[in-house]
């Protein structure tokens, strides 16, 4: 499936930096944030079987440092792969059901995504605002609502791009939130209004139901160097546990994680420069080759290493070789720091 692509230099989301700045300013407390990284056990596939349930998911995590680093301090992120009995009717931040359910899924995993949705919709009034997210959300958005053919139960909004495009829907909500304090209506105020028309990256059904709206295509974050550092989203993991439904008070330690045997996701680059027939990948990064620099790759590795003790990291690069002088910058820098002799990295 390819998906279409912006032109030239328009592909390109530009001052990152700022928009967390403005997200930054509004004035009142930030809502709390569930984020849930969906898995379902029936669907475990090779080459993965093994990794796939020590692996903490990168695309999670960062959506969760970019809230974390734009003001929003009661975010958590629970893996499914992790907390396999949990139950969103059970989860409390602060004693109260959190505002903000975000379900990130592969279409693999769809039926444990549509469970933790169901759960929030079981909520009633105190149900949150929820946002569908992830590979599931970028290919397929259209399946995150009307699930089981029930009009009623699905997300409120899907995000099908990057870390921009979910802060600028959050700015249009906490905008609105501050005239009725409740991020759901938030949401439904700024529908009925036409404001997220101006967040290019969603999908919503439209107000009396009939169809749903697409805001259009969204754009990539040009500079990589401007993401918040890795260790945020890390920081905010809900720890591992087979029986636990609900949150506890607080995320898991950082220099605990180790002890539970984990391997960690990271990323030096985004794209790949192969036209492979099958692959959808080069079209859903709008045919951009995308890094961070050597110095923020050996920052964000180092940090982790230092902060959690875990030397096992899986690198989720589309096609870390598809410029050999930057795979040795990458490379080259982490040799000098030491990093080489004291992690594992798999690519």
């Amino acid at each position: 499936m390819q998906l279409p692509v912006r032109q030239g230099k328009d592909r390109y989301y530009k001052g990152y930096r700022d928009l967390e700045r403005s997200v930054v300013s509004i004035k009142g407390e930030k809502p709390s944030v569930l984020l849930y990284y969906a898995f379902d056990w029936r669907t475990r596939v090779g080459p993965f079987v093994g990794l796939d349930l020590p692996l903490a998911n990168l695309g999670i995590r960062d959506v969760a440092g970019a809230l974390y680093s734009a003001g929003f301090k009661k975010t958590r992120v629970v893996f499914g792969n992790w907390n396999p009995n949990f139950d969103f009717r059970y989860a409390r931040i602060d004693d109260n059901v959190p505002e903000v359910l975000g379900v990130g899924s592969l279409q693999i995993n769809s039926a444990d995504a549509n469970d933790k949705i169901k759960q929030a919709v079981s909520l009633g009034e105190e149900r949150p605002l929820i946002i569908g997210g992830g590979p599931h959300a970028i290919y397929q958005p259209w399946k995150y609502f009307g699930i089981g053919g029930y009009r009623n139960i699905g997300v409120d909004v899907a995000v099908r791009g990057e870390q921009n495009v979910v802060l600028g829907l959050m700015e249009v909500f906490l905008n609105y939130k501050a005239r009725n304090g409740r991020m759901l209506e938030a949401f439904r105020n700024a529908r009925r209004d036409g404001a997220l028309n101006q967040v290019p990256g969603l999908m919503y059904m439209a107000e009396d139901g009939s169809h749903l709206v697409d805001t259009g295509i969204p754009r990539v974050i040009e500079d990589y160097d401007e993401l918040p550092p890795e260790i945020f989203g890390l920081s905010l993991l809900e720890r591992k546990s087979r029986s636990r439904k609900g949150l506890n008070d607080k995320p898991a330690p950082l220099d605990k994680l180790k002890r539970d045997g984990i391997i960690i996701s990271t990323v030096m680059s985004r794209g790949c420069n192969l036209r492979c027939s099958f692959c959808p990948i080069p079209a859903q990064q709008q045919y951009t080759l995308r890094a961070k620099s050597p110095e923020k790759v050996v920052s964000d590795l180092t940090t982790i290493l230092d902060k959690t003790g875990v030397i096992a990291f899986f690198g989720t690069d589309d096609n870390a070789a598809f410029n050999r002088q930057n795979l040795e910058n990458h490379y080259g820098a982490m040799a000098r720091s030491g990093l080489g002799r004291r992690i594992f990295l798999a690519t």
